[in-house]
């Protein structure tokens, strides 16, 4: 499957044709190069194969906005166990239904998908808060649990839990990094928020504006001046 790894984008249609080996990074490179407020809600590993990650359902930064990967799809190229090559209206609404979150593997060869793309603005923001235990990291993690699906929908916080060394003590601590994605400018974050979360601390200082394309790279831990 490695050759089938194409990306056409319909910048009009608001939609791409993606082969089933393409990386992640390469729909989203292709997407970055065609216009700057399209986007495809998926994961933020750039390296992961479009089509095992798209048949598995899978989520990404914006799914709190634009749900799964795997609801974008609106056509697919599968081959059957009798050879044939058949598209949505020819393999019909059950298969098709399946393929979309149950898995590739049982039901033939997938080919080829065609998703539809979600427009977002020019500049977002992004941010990352990291408080260690004796930041009160617990209580902080305890809180996000009770309130993040309870604050506005373009703002997706996940959780990152590790050991580190205390900045204050040097001893070995645990801290949990708040690497989050909001789908609008910095000065709108904080209101979004709606004060239901001031254990986090996030101030407009710790938020970072840039492009979704930018945003990936961020989210990658690539530098964003390669």
């Amino acid at each position: 499957m490695i050759n089938f790894r194409s990306v056409t984008i319909d910048e009009k249609a608001k939609t791409a044709r993606v082969q089933a080996a393409a990386t992640l990074g390469e729909l989203y490179y292709t997407i970055s190069r065609t216009s700057r407020t399209l986007a495809f809600p998926a994961g933020a590993c750039p390296t992961v194969g479009v089509g095992s990650h798209l048949l598995g359902g899978r989520y990404g930064m914006m799914s709190r906005k634009h749900s799964l990967a795997a609801d974008h799809i609106v056509d697919a190229l599968l081959i059957n166990a009798e050879g044939e090559v058949l598209d949505r209206r020819t393999m019909g609404e059950d298969l098709f239904w399946a393929i979309r979150g149950g898995g590739g593997t049982s039901f033939g060869i997938i080919l080829e998908f065609t998703v539809t793309l979600v427009t977002v603005l020019e500049t977002i923001t992004v941010f990352n808060v990291t408080p260690t235990l004796e930041e009160n990291a617990t209580h902080i993690v305890h809180k996000w649990k009770l309130v993040a699906d309870k604050i506005d929908d373009n703002l997706l916080m996940r959780i990152f839990i590790n050991p580190t060394s205390s900045p204050k003590t040097g001893s070995r601590t645990i801290a949990a990094s708040f690497t989050s994605q909001y789908l609008g400018r910095a000065r709108d974050l904080l209101p979004a928020m709606g004060g239901k979360f001031p254990e986090l601390g996030l101030t407009e200082q710790d938020c970072v504006e840039m492009s979704w394309p930018d945003s990936l790279l961020y989210f990658a831990y690539i530098g964003n001046n390669t």
